[in-house]
C-alpha cells in the first residue's frame, strides 16, 4: 500500500479534525465500557495488566471488541517479560554454567535472549495502543473539542 497509513476516524474526533472530506468508511465495532479478564491468562500479574491497560483504553473511549486479543498478548507477553527479569535476578550476570556430557562449559544466558525478544514484541504491541512516549506523541491527542449549540452557530457562523 502507498503513501500514508490512513488515520482511524476515532483519533481524529480526539484531534479535532473529523471533517466530513476526511472521514472514511470505517467499520463500527460497539464500544467496551466493561471488561472480564480473560481466562487464558494464568498468572495474577498478566491479569492485572490486562485490566489496568483495557481501563486506559476504556477512559479513552478506544477499545472496541477486536482490540481485546490483541490486549490479551500484551499482557502475557508484558508478564513473561517480568518472569524473565526475575529468574535473571537468580541467577544474576551474562554468562551461565551448563552442564552436559562432555561436562560444563559457560554459555550465554536463555532469559537474556527471551527478555530481549519479549522487549520487542511488547514494544510493537504497546505502539498500537498508545502505551509508549513515542506512540502517544505520534497519536497527538488533545482535548476533545465541544462541538458549538445551534444559539453559536446562528450567532456566530461557526
Amino acid at each position: 500500500m502507498k503513501g500514508r497509513k490512513p488515520i482511524p476516524g476515532k483519533l481524529k474526533e480526539l484531534r479535532g479534525t473529523d471533517q466530513p472530506v476526511r472521514m472514511y468508511g470505517e467499520v463500527e465495532y460497539e464500544q467496551i465500557t466493561k471488561v472480564s479478564v480473560p481466562r487464558m491468562l494464568n498468572t495474577t500479574r498478566a491479569r492485572k495488566i490486562y485490566k489496568q491497560r483495557a481501563q486506559v483504553l476504556i477512559n479513552m473511549k478506544l477499545l472496541q471488541e477486536p482490540d481485546q486479543d490483541l490486549l490479551v498478548a500484551y499482557a502475557n507477553a508484558l508478564d513473561l517479560y517480568y518472569q524473565c527479569m526475575e529468574e535473571m535476578a537468580n541467577e544474576p550476570g551474562l554468562l551461565v554454567n551448563v552442564t552436559t556430557k562432555a561436562g560444563t562449559t559457560r554459555q550465554t544466558n536463555p532469559y537474556l535472549k527471551l527478555q530481549k525478544e519479549l522487549l520487542e514484541i511488547i514494544n510493537k504491541l504497546a505502539a498500537n495502543f498508545g502505551f509508549s512516549p513515542a506512540a502517544r506523541a505520534a497519536l497527538k491527542v488533545g482535548a476533545p473539542k465541544e462541538k458549538p449549540s445551534e444559539f453559536e452557530k446562528l450567532m456566530f457562523g461557526k
